[in-house]
This record gives structure tokens, sequence and C-alpha cells, in this order.
């Protein structure tokens, strides 16, 4: 029998995104990249989730390139008004870290744009500002 056709296949799905939670909330980041990269769903929620927690992981392991591009992906996985804000404002700021400022502003300016009434907006005007100024000198 191959494991995709296991009844436990989505149990076992569900317990890589828990797994990979808990490693990267106990600091193994490279365990919990490992366990949520394997975590797949349609899920309108979770795997936007999944993304954004590789970045998280990715971030904390100084691999900015890597961490920008799963917030990409998180922003971009069925966008809604709720969740996506939060992973475009990660993505400004691993851009910053990345030294990418106009990746930043960009980021800040989708957040602005397409999600004004969300809690991030007014952060993200302040931080777009600031970031315009410095690609200005």
């Amino acid at each position: 029998m191959c494991i995709r056709d296991s009844p436990y296949t989505d149990a076992a799905n569900i317990a890589s995104f828990c797994a990979g939670n808990i490693y990267l909330q106990k600091g193994e980041f490279q365990k919990a990249i490992d366990l949520l990269s394997s975590f797949s769903s349609n899920d309108v929620l979770l795997q936007a989730r999944a993304y954004s927690l590789i970045g998280d992981a990715n971030s904390e392991l100084n691999k900015f390139a890597e961490a920008k591009s799963f917030y990409e992906k998180a922003a971009a996985y069925k966008p809604n008004k709720d969740f996506t804000p939060e992973y475009l404002y990660k993505l400004a700021v691993v851009s910053e870290k990345a030294n990418d400022f106009q990746g930043a502003v960009d980021a800040y300016n989708k957040i602005i744009t397409e999600y004004p009434n969300s809690d991030k907006a007014n952060d993200a005007k302040k931080y777009k500002a600031y970031f315009e100024e410095k690609l200005a000198k």
C-alpha cells in the first residue's frame, strides 16, 4: 500500500505542520523548515501560514533571500484582508535586512494600496516614507 493511499496521510500532514511550528518556537530552525516544507494543504489559511513560518525560520538563520521567497509565497497564496498584510509586512522587514530597500517600499506600498484598513497600514506608510527617503539619497 502506498503512503498516499493511507488513511493516516492527512493526519501525518497536519502533524508535520504542528511539529514544524513547535521546532520553530524551540529555536530549531532547520528542523522547522524541513517539517514545514513537507506540509501541503489547499486550506486558505494553513498553507500560507506554513510558508510564513518557513520564512520566519529562514529569517532566524539569516537566510534573507529564502525568507523573502517564502513571505512572497505566503502573501500570494489566496490573499485575504486578515493575514496577507502581516505576510507583506514580514516581507518588507526581511527585505530591509537584505538591504533591498526597494523591495521593502514595494511591500509596504502593497499593504497601503490593497489593505488600507489593516492594522499594518499606518506603520507601512511611515516605513515606506522612510525607505523612499533612503532610496532618494
